[in-house]
C-alpha cells in the first residue's frame, strides 16, 4: 500500500482509499446508473441532452391541471480557483513548476472563463475568490455569460484573509430567494436558497418540490483535533440554518473541505442524519471508481496529490445522474502522467485544484416528504444516539482539553502572557459553546465558565 503524505491514509494499488470499496457498497444510490463524463466535452454534451429532454417534457405538460413532478436537471460545479494573493506569496516555492504565463492572474483568468463556458453549470461554487477579483473580474464577466453571484461577507476582510467563497448561478435556471431566508454567510461558508425555473418563460416550478439550498464551504485547514472540530462546526451551522429556512428541500454541500473522505466529518455524513439530512457523497458512488477525485486527487501539485474537494447531497431529495471527471484520459496522460511529479496550475488547468461536479434531478417524492422527518434539527435528547460513539469520544476529549487549559486566577496583576492565555481560553470557550450547545447537553457536560 502507498501512504499519502497528508495523514496516514492507506491507499490500494488502484489509488483509492482502503475503505472506499466499503463506502461505495453502502452508497444509498449504488443501484442507480450514473454516467461519468470524461472531460469538458462529454459533460457539455450530457448537460445539453438533459436540458433538451427537460424542455420537451415541460412543453408536453403545458395545459395540464397539475404537473405531478419535475425532472429538471441541476448541474453543480465546485472549484477552488487559487487565490491570486496566495499564489503571489508562494509562487517561488509551492508553484515553481508553473510558468509565469500560466500562474499569473492575467494568464489564469481567461483560461478559467473558457472552462466555465465549456462546463456551463447551473451552479458554480468557487473557493479562494479574492474579494477584489470578485468585483473587478468574476462578477462582471460571469454576468455577461448569464450568471449572477454572491460573495461571502467577511467581518475580518483584511490582508490576513483576502479571499472567501463565492457562488454563481444561471439566471435562466435559478431564481435567488431574496431576504433573510435566502442568503447567509457563516465562518468559512455561505448558504444560498434558490427556486428552480422552468421553460423559456422562467416560470417557477411547483413550489413544494423545487427549492434547493447550496452550501459552499472552504473549511479549516489545520490538521489537528481542534481543526477537525472546527470543520465539523463550520458545516453544522449552515446545515442548521438550511433545515430552518428550507425544510424538506434538496441540499448540496460542496467545496474545499481540507480533509479526506476518511475523516470523522464524513463518517457523520454517512452514518447520521445531520439536522435531519441523509447525505451521500458524489465520489463514493461505485461508478466513480476510476475518476481523479477517487484515485488521484483534487489538489494536484508536484509530489502532493490530495483528495480534499467534495460534493455531498441529500439523497432522499436528489438523484445523481452524471459525475464530472475533469480531464480526458489523453489530458491525464500528458499533464499528470502516472506518478506524482506533475501538477497544476498549467496550460490545461488554471488552479492547483481541479473542478468537481455532478448533475442531479429532483426526486418525484419530495412533496410527499414529511418535513419534520426530513429536515428537523437534531435535538439534545436524540443527538447522542445519532452521533457516532467515536465522535462522542472525540468531542469529550476536546472538552477535557479545554478545561485543562484554564488559566489560574492569581491575586497578582496578570502578566502580558497570562492575559494572552486568558483571552485564548475565552475564545476557545466561545467557539465551543455557541455552535455546539446541543452537543454539550447531549453528552451531559456541565457548563464551562
Amino acid at each position: 500500500f502507498r501512504i499519502s503524505d497528508k495523514g496516514a491514509n492507506c491507499r490500494s494499488d488502484e489509488g483509492y482509499l482502503m475503505d472506499w470499496p466499503q463506502w461505495a457498497e453502502s452508497h444509498p444510490q449504488k443501484g442507480e446508473h450514473v454516467t461519468i463524463c470524461k472531460g469538458r466535452k462529454e459533460w457539455s454534451a450530457m448537460s445539453s441532452r438533459m436540458e433538451t429532454a427537460t424542455v420537451a417534457q415541460h412543453s408536453q405538460s403545458e395545459g395540464k391541471e397539475k404537473e405531478n413532478s419535475t425532472d429538471t436537471p441541476l448541474s453543480v460545479i465546485s472549484w477552488n480557483i487559487l487565490s491570486d494573493t496566495w499564489y503571489q506569496q508562494s509562487r517561488n516555492e509551492d508553484y515553481s513548476h508553473t510558468a509565469d504565463e500560466h500562474g499569473s492572474w492575467e494568464g489564469r483568468f481567461p483560461l478559467f472563463l473558457k472552462w466555465v463556458e465549456a462546463l456551463s453549470p447551473d451552479v458554480l461554487a468557487l473557493q479562494e475568490v479574492d474579494f477584489d477579483k470578485f468585483e473587478s473580474h468574476l462578477l462582471p464577466e460571469l454576468q455577461d455569460r448569464g450568471y449572477d453571484g454572491r460573495m461571502q461577507s467577511m467581518k475580518k476582510h483584511n490582508g490576513r484573509q483576502p479571499c472567501g467563497v463565492a457562488t454563481f448561478w444561471r439566471v435562466d435556471k435559478l431564481q435567488f430567494v431574496r431576504g433573510k431566508n435566502g442568503e447567509r454567510s457563516f465562518s468559512r461558508s455561505m448558504a444560498l436558497v434558490f427556486q428552480l425555473l422552468k421553460n423559456e418563460r422562467k416560470q417557477p416550478c411547483h413550489e413544494s418540490t423545487t427549492k434547493v439550498c447550496i452550501i459552499n464551504v472552504h473549511l479549516e485547514s489545520a490538521q489537528t483535533e481542534i481543526g477537525a472540530d472546527r470543520r465539523a462546526r463550520q458545516v453544522n451551522s449552515p446545515l442548521s440554518w438550511a433545515s430552518e429556512v428550507a425544510p424538506s428541500h434538496p441540499v448540496v454541500v460542496c467545496g474545499d473541505c481540507n480533509t479526506g473522505a476518511d475523516a470523522a466529518l464524513f463518517r457523520v455524513f454517512r452514518n447520521c442524519k445531520w439536522h435531519g439530512y441523509e447525505a451521500a457523497s458524489v465520489y463514493e458512488h461505485p461508478a466513480t471508481a476510476q475518476t481523479l477525485p477517487v484515485c488521484r486527487g483534487t489538489f494536484l501539485v508536484p509530489n502532493h496529490h490530495y483528495v480534499i474537494d467534495h460534493i455531498i447531497y441529500s439523497h432522499e431529495t436528489l438523484k445523481m445522474k452524471c459525475v464530472l471527471n475533469a480531464f480526458t484520459p489523453e489530458e491525464i496522460g500528458e499533464h499528470l502522467g502516472s506518478d506524482r511529479d506533475k501538477g497544476f496550475p498549467s496550460a490545461l488547468c488554471p488552479s492547483d485544484h481541479i473542478p468537481v461536479g455532478a448533475i442531479f434531478v429532483i426526486k418525484d417524492n419530495i412533496e410527499n416528504c414529511n418535513s419534520q422527518d426530513c429536515a428537523s434539527p437534531i435535538d439534545s435528547e436524540n443527538y447522542s444516539q445519532e452521533l457516532s460513539h467515536e465522535r462522542q469520544i472525540e468531542l469529550t476529549m476536546f472538552w477535557e482539553s479545554i478545561k485543562s487549559q484554564k488559566p489560574s486566577n492569581g491575586k497578582k496583576r496578570p502578566t502580558k502572557e497570562e492575559l494572552e492565555a486568558g483571552q485564548k481560553y475565552k475564545t476557545m470557550i466561545k467557539e465551543w459553546k455557541n455552535p455546539l450547545k446541543v452537543i454539550q447537553r447531549s453528552l451531559n457536560m456541565p457548563e464551562i465558565s
